[in-house]
């Protein structure tokens, strides 16, 4: 239980509104009571004044009053003094003026103390203790003094006394501030609340035992008679209560000096008012001087060495907290082997409670099994020098052990390693899981740092770096891969600049194939992407062989090319048979009915409808048969080419759809291979298909002409742009990327078509869509077959005996010009 527990909750909350009133009062009836107890030791007279504790009652109650509450305090002081000093009979102009001087000290010291000293632990450290001496003993009181000196004279005083008027003013001053401050600001004002806590058992015992022996020693010192046996001994028993106040300072610290002090003064003071002098056995009166001097000497020492006291075991709590607050067991050790001090983890370590226990005892007796090696101990305070151990025990615990060495002994801390023990085990695991799924792995994998650098690598990645170490590449662990790529050869060069922008994060994942110049025939691709552990970056880069995929991919796209060719002859051939034979039969039919109907002109009118209904229907499905055969395969894309084709292909998609269709087809337009014209015309098709079925649009333009940034290479164009919706973003990301989606589903297999078809020729496609319409673009590089003329060729719609029937040799040669502005499009609505 604390002092605070007792006192505030019931005494000081509750007058605490009243204190503004309740502290001047107080604060003046301790200064009467004061001056009082002043005058019962014996201060009679105006010549005899050991110390004046009314001074001492006015600095406490300024230091404890804020600075704006002074006035009142010094008011309420006033009829305590005038009280005081007229039960005495002093004049009233010295009365007036020892007023004035104790208050002109008080005001000195206690403005002195708030401006230098560091409250409100005022006596606590060495420079605190000092400053207040300097001040509140030695300057104040003496400059005070030169102007309390004059009192004496204002009543019966001789002035020739003045110096000895000054002398006793300034020592009553300075001693009542050496014996009596002390206690108030040690005992009241000078600590925490946690510094009121009752003391033990122990220290009540110790600190009795101490005011005892004061008592008793200050009784020799004091009282021995003086006579021939006891007058040698008589300077040394003055000494007797001072190995007693020093204990009570470097045991109790401030507080202790401050009692001790005071216990001394009292024992001093009662000897005096019992009529002996403490001093020689003089008469009273004449050794005031003596004494005052005697408890000067006494109280200085004291009062600074309980300062260095404080300011010492404020610097080992301090330490101490610091020690305790760390992960660490600590120790402290002598030469011996014995612990000097240990912190509350060092003791738990050595299982025990409480560290005061291990204090003065054997280390390696009381951490059997848990202490370091002696030998390895003992060589660390031999050689002087800093040492590292570990220490592992049967229950699975690991500590780190570092011991510092000193002249007096070894600082050994002790921490415990056991959790970071098991992360490094756990982490150690995982690393070898991942080493070893990444070397069972057959592509080769690296991990780069976020400058390239390698940092880890699978078995297949090392052999392959070991071959390729032979030919001057070096791609193992340390090396950066990224630079050696970037010196290396064009198709590392592209590698390095995927993997930069993977660095600068433009790209999340990168694919490059490429086909090896190492291995002939042979074919590998490169995929790179980034993650980050914490915040740096790591690469993921693996290589692996895709010689069979690529086998595979040209298999199926020779098997997809055949395929459409024939898909293609197979359409050819049913559009002949239904143009050559169905339809033929179908106009037989026709004439046949015809016929019957001029014939036979008094047939029946029911028959006679019957026949001309029978003849719409033949005729109807044989316009159908007639586009069905058009629409497999138009006989003028054999004939005139693909520009008469086209046409044909809008003005029937525009009847069909009612969809306006704006046709522009560059002039000299000839003809071009087969399978191009096929392919363009299909891509046509389907385009205008897909207008119709997905865009909602109401107007599409077709345009075919040269490529005019083609150069030296000749290519066609074919563009098919319309006003619709537009093709849905994630449709056709899903659709480049070539995911499969319901989306792309939906679409049908018509852009499938389109790419497969564009693959066999070598042609590219690209698609532009949004919310205002959809742009089909379709690029091919023109073949030259054969040496004849672009002039033996036909023009677009026409015949000839040299070209009816067969197909052409070589395709379409753009002339001068053609692939610059062009002059005159032809340009066609339907």
């Amino acid at each position: 239980m604390s002092f605070s527990t007792i006192w505030e909750p019931t005494t000081l909350v509750r007058i605490r509104p009243l204190w503004p009133a309740l502290g001047p009062l107080a604060a003046a009836i301790a200064y009467y009571l004061g001056a009082e107890a002043a005058f019962a030791i014996g201060t009679l007279t105006q010549q005899f004044a050991p110390f004046w504790p009314p001074n001492v009652v006015l600095l406490c109650a300024l230091l404890v009053a804020p600075r704006r509450h002074w006035p009142l305090y010094i008011a309420a002081a006033f009829p305590a003094h005038v009280l005081a000093e007229w039960g005495v009979a002093m004049p009233l102009p010295q009365l007036l003026a020892a007023f004035g001087c104790n208050v002109s000290l008080a005001l000195l010291n206690a403005t002195a103390m708030r401006q230098l000293l560091r409250g409100p632990a005022w006596l606590r450290g060495l420079r605190n203790a000092s400053l207040y001496l300097l001040f509140a003993v030695v300057l104040n009181p003496a400059v005070v003094a030169l102007g309390a000196g004059f009192e004496p004279v204002l009543g019966d005083g001789d002035p020739q006394q003045y110096g000895q008027f000054w002398w006793r003013w300034y020592l009553s001053n300075a001693l009542a501030n050496l014996t009596l401050t002390p206690v108030f600001l040690t005992w009241f004002h000078g600590g925490s609340r946690a510094s009121w806590q009752l003391p033990t058992r122990g220290r009540l015992i110790e600190a009795s035992l101490l005011i005892l022996g004061l008592v008793i020693s200050c009784t020799v010192a004091f009282d021995i008679p003086i006579t021939r046996t006891t007058e040698s001994y008589f300077p040394a028993l003055l000494y007797l209560p001072i190995p007693l106040l020093l204990a009570a300072t470097v045991r109790f610290g401030g507080r202790g000096a401050s009692g001790a002090i005071l216990v001394i003064t009292v024992m001093v003071l009662f000897r005096s008012m019992h009529g002996a002098e403490p001093f020689v056995g003089g008469p009273p009166g004449n050794s005031v001087p003596s004494v005052q001097l005697f408890l000067a000497v006494f109280a200085i020492p004291a009062i600074l060495l309980a300062a260095l006291v404080e300011e010492l075991r404020r610097t080992n709590d301090r330490l101490s907290a610091v020690l305790d607050g760390i992960s660490d067991g600590y120790y402290t050790l002598d030469r011996e082997g014995r612990i000097t001090a240990v912190n509350a983890k060092g003791a738990a370590w050595c299982g025990s409670a409480a560290p005061e226990e291990l204090i003065g005892q054997n280390y390696w007796e009381v951490a059997r099994g848990h202490a370091a090696d002696r030998s390895w101990v003992r060589r660390a305070m031999e050689t002087e020098a800093a040492s590292r151990g570990e220490i592992s025990f049967a229950d699975g615990r690991w500590f780190d052990i570092h011991a510092y060495p000193s002249p007096s002994g070894l600082s050994i801390f002790c921490h415990d390693i056991t959790e970071q023990r098991a992360a490094e085990r756990a982490a150690r695991s995982t690393r070898e899981l991942l080493q070893s799924s990444l070397d069972a792995m057959t592509a080769q994998v690296a991990i780069l740092d976020g400058t390239g650098k390698i940092v880890a690598v699978n078995a297949a990645w090392q052999r392959v770096a070991e071959l390729l170490a032979e030919v001057g590449e070096h791609y193992f662990v340390g090396a950066n891969y990224v630079e050696q790529c970037e010196r290396g050869r064009p198709h590392q060069r592209e590698i390095a600049s995927g993997l930069r922008r993977l660095i600068r994060g433009e790209l999340n994942e990168f694919r490059y194939a490429f086909a090896s110049d190492v291995a002939k025939g042979t074919w590998l691709q490169l995929r790179g992407a980034r993650f980050c552990v914490g915040a740096e970056l790591r690469l993921v880069v693996a290589c692996e062989d895709i010689t069979e995929v690529k086998a595979a991919e040209g298999s199926l796209r020779r098997l997809t090319g055949r395929l459409l060719r024939s898909q293609d002859e197979t359409g050819r051939r049913i559009a002949r048979e239904l143009h050559d034979a169905t339809a033929q039969n179908l106009l037989g039919a026709t004439l046949g009915i015809g016929q019957v109907l001029r014939s036979l002109p008094r047939l029946k009118e029911t028959a006679r409808v019957t026949l001309e209904e029978s003849r719409s229907l033949i005729e109807q499905s044989q316009r159908e048969i007639r586009t069905v055969s058009y629409l497999l395969h138009p006989p003028m894309l054999d004939e005139a080419g693909l520009p008469p084709a086209l046409r044909w292909l809008c003005e029937g998609f525009a009847k069909r759809t009612e969809i306006t269709v704006d046709l522009d087809i560059a002039p000299d337009i000839g003809r071009m291979p087969l399978d191009i014209e096929a392919a363009l015309f299909r891509i046509a098709q389907e385009g205008l298909s897909n207008v119709h079925r997905h865009s909602a649009g109401t107007r599409v333009r077709v345009s075919l002409g040269p490529d005019a940034s083609s150069g030296a290479d000749p290519k066609i164009v074919l563009m098919i742009e319309d006003n619709g919706r537009g093709i849905p973003t994630e449709t056709l990301a899903s659709w480049e990327t070539g995911r499969e989606s319901p989306q792309v589903q939906n679409i049908g297999i018509g852009l499938a078509g389109m790419r497969e078809r564009l693959h066999q020729l070598s042609g590219h496609l690209e698609i532009r869509s949004s919310p205002n319409g959809t742009i089909v673009g379709v690029t091919v590089q023109l073949r030259v077959i054969g040496d004849s003329s672009l002039d033996t060729l036909p023009r677009a719609g026409s015949t000839s005996a040299a070209t009816a029937g067969q197909r052409p040799r070589r395709p379409f040669m753009p002339r001068s010009g053609d692939y610059g502005p062009r002059n005159g499009p032809v340009r066609q609505s339907t």
